[in-house]
C-alpha cells in the first residue's frame, strides 16, 4: 500500500471502515472463528520461514531471504488476525484490519508499516534483490 494511503487509512478511522466494509462485502475479509491450531500453524509458518531465511543468508541467497521475510511477516499478520476471528485475502485487507485490530492496542504505527513494507510488489522484489546482490558483492 502506498505511504500516502497508508497513513490516511491508519489515522481516519472511517474511511479505513469503510474499505473493511468494502472488503468484507466482496468476502475478502470473513469472519472466522478463532480456531487455536490454525493460529499456531501460521506462527509455526513465519517461525519456519525466519530459519529458512538464517540459511539463505549463510549460503548467499539473497532474493530468497527477503521472500522468506514477507512470508513469514504475512503469516504473522494472518495468525493475529484470525485471533481476532478474522480471515482475509489479500495486503490491503489486511493491514487495514491490523490497523482496526491492534493499532494503538498492541502494535504501533511504525510496527504496521513495517508490515506494509513487507508486502512488496514484484518489482519491489527484484529491486532488492538486486541491491542485496551489488552489497555483498562489496564485501
Amino acid at each position: 500500500m502506498k505511504l500516502f494511503d497508508f497513513n490516511k487509512l491508519l489515522e481516519n478511522t472511517e474511511l479505513r471502515e469503510g474499505k473493511i466494509k468494502e472488503y468484507t462485502k466482496s468476502e475478502i475479509i470473513k469472519k472466522e472463528e478463532a480456531n487455536n491450531a490454525e493460529i499456531k500453524g501460521h506462527v509455526a509458518k513465519a517461525e519456519h520461514n525466519l530459519s529458512f531465511i538464517q540459511d539463505n543468508i549463510k549460503l548467499g541467497y539473497y532474493d530468497w531471504c527477503i521472500t522468506g521475510c514477507y512470508y513469514a511477516t504475512y503469516h504473522a499478520a494472518l495468525a493475529l488476525l484470525l485471533k481476532k476471528g478474522f480471515i482475509t485475502k489479500n495486503h490491503d485487507a489486511t493491514l487495514c484490519l491490523l490497523m482496526r485490530e491492534y493499532y494503538k492496542q498492541g502494535m504501533t504505527k511504525e510496527e504496521i508499516e513495517l508490515v506494509n513494507k513487507f508486502f512488496l510488489d514484484y518489482q519491489d522484489l527484484l529491486f532488492y534483490e538486486l541491491f542485496f546482490r551489488k552489497i555483498c558483492q562489496k564485501r
